[in-house]
């Protein structure tokens, strides 16, 4: 009965995953318009060439020669443009970043202290170092309660952790102003 709550949980949280709209540089792909060119997160670009539902579904013939291609408009960005703001990753802000995780998603009582561009503390005051790449965005937690971790600066000064290399984050801290 345990495995089967694990794997609901994990179900839930594969399709939170694919239904969440990623943010972009340039404010966020609002519609496929006929002609548009076009990219997918993993950099295959192509045309628009036909779309519904005002431009919510859009098909579109990959540069490799794939015709006719689905996508969900949110799913694409403008090709050239970056998926993720250069601006906005391109240091890791100070601040409290308060960490929500889980379906329903619930506060998990674990802030990120940003103190500096290579210094934290959680919410308990324990201290730790990181370091930060801003090409890959990775942060490298090198001691303190997040060694170990793996974490993503994202779009929109958020903290994405996992407990191994990945490209969904269940576990999400936001910075607070």
């Amino acid at each position: 009965m345990k495995r089967l709550g694990m794997l609901l949980t994990a179900a839930t949280l594969g399709l939170f995953a694919l239904t969440t709209e990623p943010a972009t540089a340039d404010g966020g792909y609002k519609a496929c318009k006929v002609g548009d060119r076009v990219a997918d997160k993993t950099g295959l670009q192509g045309t628009v060439v036909s779309v519904e539902s005002d431009g919510i579904y859009c098909h579109v013939d990959l540069d490799n020669g794939d015709k006719n291609h689905y996508f969900i408009y949110w799913m694409l960005h403008a090709a050239g443009k970056p998926l993720v703001d250069p601006a906005q990753v391109a240091r890791v802000i100070p601040g409290r970043y308060t960490c929500y995780a889980g379906n329903p998603i619930q506060y998990t009582f674990s802030d990120i202290i940003v103190k500096s561009a290579s210094a934290y503390t959680d919410n308990k005051g324990n201290a730790g170092t990181f370091s930060y790449v801003p090409s890959t965005q990775m942060i490298t937690f090198h001691s303190g309660t997040f060694k170990g971790s793996y974490a993503k600066y994202l779009e929109n000064h958020a903290i994405g952790l996992a407990s191994k290399p990945t490209t969904f984050f269940a576990t999400v801290c936001d910075l607070k102003r």
